[in-house]
């Protein structure tokens, strides 16, 4: 952890991964290669109950049923098949008279205007049967995934009879026309535990996806800061709309030489550092698959425009944010854009007992000043992990302090 950084019980802000699916040729329609294939077959042949379940990321032939995700409770007195296409944003369920259950979900990533199929985002899922999640956002179409043969078909299929239950994932790679399915059990499902998440237990209210939580955080910043967020996740991206919970610096275009890697930055006066000088800041965008978010470069105490802006590992005064936040200290000459040497240097912050560490990427993280009470804070989120944010409060002395973070709870996956 970076030495400035006081220690606080933090956690994550969690955004909603799961988005409408990506339509087809331009119009309303669902593209039916992006769903996943969803059957539930129940028998009952004077006694002799069958009960089945088959979901497959196969594509569909234009015949193909595209039956509505839904919700099916089959009944001893009615036998039958139901198909459907799930798609993103869509849950769809399947109960035996016997009580077992196979539910399947399907979520879909972020599109991005950069990087290779970029633009076609990842359609992933999840199953549980019984309660008991047996995938979790396993990929199953999107990033161009036919196009790498490398990619399975896949079809996870369950069987239920009186003598005996078969539960297992097949795949099938290769190339296509050649593909032959292989077939693996799963685990024993004895051997795992409900996700009461997603089957919570009676009286237990599940959270509600979208809404915000706070898990630290005291001051009254957090408050303004919550309510920014809950009505708009985005509002510490890089081009983040205004909010009229929060004070943003105005920015103009820079006139000052800089460095070709930052050049096209913007510009601001204000105080950064909260010790009531005032810096020209500059704020440098970045929408690339290297960098993706924005820096922050100032000279401390000082509103001149600099003949020229250079990186110096030997200038103290200088800050280059979010690089210098990271856990160990880096030379801003060794900082993303200048140089590699920093590409993984990264902020981490504490979530509590028991808890894995946030980390903030600062290639893909975005840092938005705004203003609260007459002090500066730094609002964090970014590409890297869009479903976090956090507030710092830059300090006099040097360093920031973790004001608060929060987290928006998402569609259990």
């Amino acid at each position: 952890m970076h030495p400035h950084l006081r220690p606080l019980y933090l956690s994550a802000l969690l955004l909603p991964v799961c988005l409408p699916s990506h339509a087809q040729g331009g119009n309303d329609e669902p593209d039916p290669e992006r769903a996943v294939r969803f059957s539930c077959t129940y028998l009952n042949d004077a006694g002799e109950e069958t009960e089945s379940a088959t979901i497959s990321n196969e594509v569909p032939t234009a015949s193909a049923p595209r039956g509505k995700p839904r919700q099916v409770a089959f009944t001893r007195a009615r036998s039958g098949i139901e198909r459907m296409a799930v798609h993103a944003g869509d849950t769809a369920e399947c109960t035996f008279p016997s009580g077992n259950r196979v539910r399947v979900k399907v979520g879909e990533g972020e599109a991005r205007p950069y990087g290779r199929c970029g633009g076609d985002p990842e359609v992933f899922l999840s199953v549980w049967v019984n309660g008991k999640k047996i995938e979790s956002r396993r990929v199953v179409a999107g990033h161009c995934y036919r196009d790498d043969d490398s990619n399975p078909d896949l079809r996870l299929d369950y069987r239920h009879t009186a003598a005996s239950t078969r539960l297992e994932r097949c795949e099938a790679a290769g190339a296509r026309g050649a593909r032959r399915f292989v077939c693996k059990p799963y685990p024993d499902l004895a051997q795992l535990a409900v996700d009461t998440v997603e089957y919570p237990p009676p009286g237990t209210a599940r959270p509600k996806p979208g809404a915000i939580e706070r898990l630290s955080g005291t001051d009254p910043v957090c408050d303004t800061a919550q309510k920014a967020l809950a009505e708009d996740a985005g509002v510490f991206l890089k081009d983040a709309k205004r909010s009229r919970h929060l004070a943003y610096p105005d920015w103009k275009a820079a006139s000052d030489p800089l460095p070709k890697d930052v050049a096209d930055a913007e510009q601001s006066v204000f105080d950064l550092n909260n010790d009531g000088k005032p810096e020209r800041v500059l704020r440098k965008t970045f929408e690339t698959n290297y960098m993706d978010g924005n820096v922050l470069m100032a000279r401390y105490g000082s509103t001149a425009a600099p003949l020229a802006w250079t990186p110096s590992a030997r200038d103290n005064g200088l800050a280059y944010l979010p690089c210098q936040l990271a856990d160990k200290p880096i030379p801003i000459a060794a900082c993303p854009p200048f140089s590699q040497k920093g590409d993984e240097a990264n902020l981490s912050l504490p979530t509590g007992p028991g808890r894995d560490p946030l980390k903030f990427r600062n290639r893909y993280t975005s840092v938005t000043p705004f203003f609260f009470r007459n002090r500066t804070y730094l609002g964090l989120t970014g590409t890297g992990n869009s479903d976090d944010a956090a507030v710092l409060e830059p300090q006099p002395a040097g360093g920031y302090r973790p004001a608060c973070l929060f987290r928006r709870v998402t569609v259990n996956f």
